[in-house]
């Protein structure tokens, strides 16, 4: 038959970037017939696109790989535009895709590649970087609610890596309105929260070529990177967009045409995630344009957060070109002529006595025994206290066979922790347990020991990572087997470890999917028959005869299906004996403490957790320090100044329970990109806890006052209080004496 069947089923930013590929099919191939295969929720993209001549509808991925096939066998050609490994969001099956392209997920935005270049390179087609077009039907008509002239704001994709936050979005539409601009608020949702009447609401309306024909008529786009940005590309309405990180991207730019160029947009760009940029900022741009609407705004404009010191490597990067043995060259624009520059690679200077230091701290850290800390006599009574310590117990140290397929046979946390060396004199790398030893979880001494610890330095109960996803459960031995052995007398309960599981676990490399995490039907009656084991063990740690549990990202679901299923665990734990269960989440990062209480409502849960340093990591200052590793592309934080102001000390409207770390230093799991380092001490630890365990006994009542240790045995991210070679039992000893001194 040899008809052309192009393979791109999701996501709907993809479709609409890639659209030139059907234009470029034509041309080529003017007498065969063209079809896009696609997940039939889209068909709307490319209903009118006239380059093609009918839509195969599928419901995902996998449906779309058994239809290609079978037309791969009887002769058609199939143009595969998903990138080798790619997940079915559906099914959870890896694809996979026979063209020789090099470019996966982890690389799709290398080199400032556009969507629509990637993909055309991965379908086996020569790169393809023209703008893409949203092709209307017939007849469309604005819905009768929009006001004539109006800004169209897109605040939510389904990424929330990529979201800027509601009470910004809320200050920016403010600012807005009260000049009397008119928004018109698009998506599956409202952010904007607004009673004036230059505010209309249409996100009502999923209709794509309806939401596209009122993307067309807006006088601006403001909004994150998302498929309606992509759509205002289509028709070249100027946008005003936020871009931050994105995965293991610092800088990308997904779009072709004239946003790939910075041309009628301003990118807002932080290399932090975007939720780090003020609205001041954001709004600063959108004036600028109100101000020259009436002028061709067809300048490239890159709005950054920098310091004066790095604004000239900031500039200079926009111009990095690849010349055709793929070697950088770069490039300065002056007064519109551009003109190459040799610049030589800075490289730090160190002193031979400076590296002779260094080489010699590399060798001989692990003897500097100055801080060691020994064991304290064993039998005494361990200290008493209201405030019961929790801390969170990573059960990852032994070997299974999913670990072994993805990373190597015999893989364990211990492959992480040993791997690295100190980045600079004085950094404290690797860490090396002692007392316990490299342990393996599968053996029950291992785990009675670190329970005598505990429990002899103050340490109440350990909560346990578990990871479920959907009925299949990993690294579950060692909590199994301590559900077994009642001599394991310690205190426990469960920490959903709900995120999807990616090799970045393994080797900083790559976040290739291995477990996708996601509800489905049944999944309540599932989750509840493979933990109620757990709850029901006099062990199981419980307030007011209501089991504790930690669901640690309750925002990777959609809101409807969360909730749906926390109401029927709730109901589950009632129908078996239970008063109900207790609740609670992650503080996420930059959350308000004045949100809490709503926060918490909306998702239906009872608590929120501080889990450091994640949710607080932007109150942490940076320190320099002389880096011998060029391939370092972390932090050094100071822990002292965040100590000393008492930052993490603040009122809240709802229950929150008190977190803190040892020390932190992922150098290890990250192999330095994106690692970082937070310098702390046995000292500094004390006094955090004694201050934390003092706000605990202000603010909760006596039986919800909990505190959490991030972690007994984090030993790849440095946050251990097991006893180590340079430290021996100090952690410990400063618990208890913090537990002890706040008693007196």
């Amino acid at each position: 038959m040899d008809n052309i069947y192009i393979e791109l089923t999701e996501h709907l930013g993809d479709i609409i970037a890639c659209e030139p590929v059907s234009k470029y099919l034509r041309e080529k191939n003017p007498d065969k017939k063209i079809y896009w295969v696609l997940n039939k929720k889209y068909k709307d993209v490319v209903v009118a696109n006239p380059y093609i001549d009918g839509i195969e509808e599928v419901d995902n991925l996998s449906e779309a790989d058994v239809f290609c096939e079978r037309k791969r066998k009887e002769g058609d050609t199939i143009i595969d535009m998903h990138y080798d490994g790619r997940l079915c969001c559906a099914t959870g099956r890896l694809h996979k895709n026979n063209n020789k392209s090099e470019i996966h997920e982890h690389n799709i935005f290398a080199k400032k590649r556009s969507i629509l270049n990637s993909f055309s390179q991965i379908a086996g087609l020569e790169p393809i970087d023209e703008a893409p077009v949203f092709h209307l039907k017939e007849g469309l008509k604005l819905p009768e609610k929009l006001p004539t002239e109006y800004v169209v704001f897109h605040c939510k994709s389904n990424a929330k890596d990529k979201d800027w936050s509601p009470k910004k979005w809320n200050k920016l539409a403010e600012k807005i309105l009260k000049s009397g601009i008119k928004i018109v608020e698009i998506g599956q949702e409202p952010v904007i929260k607004s009673n004036n009447p230059n505010y209309c609401d249409c996100t009502d309306i999923h209709d794509i070529q309806e939401i596209a024909l009122i993307v067309k008529n807006a006088k601006c786009f403001v909004g994150i990177d998302s498929a309606f940005a992509h759509i205002a590309n289509c028709f070249n309405v100027y946008a005003v967009l936020i871009f931050g990180r994105y995965m293991a991207f610092n800088e990308y730019n997904p779009y072709s045409g004239n946003y790939g160029k910075c041309q009628n947009c301003t990118i807002v760009y932080t290399k932090d995630i975007s939720r780090c940029i003020p609205v001041s900022m954001v709004y600063k741009e959108f004036d600028n344009f109100i101000k020259n609407r009436t002028k061709k705004l067809n300048k490239r404009k890159l709005s950054r957060q920098f310091s004066l010191k790095t604004l000239s490597r900031n500039i200079f990067s926009l111009f990095n070109e690849f010349d055709e043995n793929n070697n950088k060259q770069k490039y300065i624009i002056i007064l519109g002529i551009k003109i190459k520059i040799n610049i030589k690679p800075k490289t730090q200077k160190f002193t031979q006595a400076e590296l002779l230091e260094y080489i010699d701290y590399v060798q001989n850290n692990q003897l500097d025994k100055s801080e060691f800390v020994e064991l304290a006599e064993e039998g005494k009574e361990p200290p008493q206290s209201n405030t019961k310590l929790i801390s969170f117990y990573l059960p990852q140290f032994h070997s299974f066979p999913s670990n072994d397929d993805w990373f190597g046979r015999g893989f364990t946390e211990w492959t992480n922790a040993t791997k690295t060396v100190p980045q600079y004199t004085g950094h404290y790398q690797p860490h090396l347990p002692i007392d316990v030893g490299f342990y393996n979880l599968e053996t029950e001494q291992a785990m009675k020991r670190q329970i005598e610890l505990a429990k002899q330095y103050g340490i109440y109960g350990f909560s346990f990572y578990y990871y479920w996803y959907s009925g299949k459960k990993i690294m579950e031995k060692p909590i199994q087997m301590f559900l077994e052995n009642k001599s394991l007398d310690m205190p426990f309960f469960m920490f959903w470890a709900n995120e999807n599981w990616s090799h970045l676990w393994g080797n900083g490399a790559s976040e290739e999917i291995l477990y996708k995490q996601e509800i489905i039907e049944g999944d309540a009656e599932k989750f509840m028959a493979d933990i109620l084991p757990y709850m029901q063990d006099s062990r199981y740690i419980k307030i007011d005869n209501k089991p504790l549990l930690i669901i640690y990202n309750p925002e990777i679901y959609p809101l409807d299906v969360l909730t749906a299923f926390v109401d029927k665990i709730r109901q589950i734990a009632k129908d078996n004996g239970f008063n109900d269960l207790y609740i609670n989440t992650i503080m996420k990062p930059f959350m308000e403490p004045g949100v809490y209480k709503d926060y918490l409502k909306t998702i239906h849960f009872d608590g929120i957790v501080e889990f450091l340093p994640g949710c607080m990591h932007n109150l942490f200052k940076k320190i320099k320090k002389k880096i011998y590793n060029p391939l370092f592309k972390g932090n050094c934080l100071n822990v002292e100044e965040f100590v000393e102001s008492k930052r993490y000390l603040y009122d809240s409207d709802a229950r929150v329970f008190k977190g803190l770390f040892p020390m932190w230093d992922n150098t290890a799991r990250r192999c330095y990109k994106g690692a970082t380092i937070f310098e702390s001490s046995p000292k500094l630890y004390k006094k955090w806890l004694k201050d934390i365990i003092n706000w605990t006994k202000k603010n909760n009542p006596e039986n919800e006052q909990y505190v959490f240790i991030n972690a007994w045995n984090e030993w790849a991210e440095g946050a251990h209080i097991e006893p180590d070679q340079k430290y021996g039992y100090a952690y410990l000893q400063a618990t208890k004496e913090a537990l002890e001194e706040e008693n007196e």
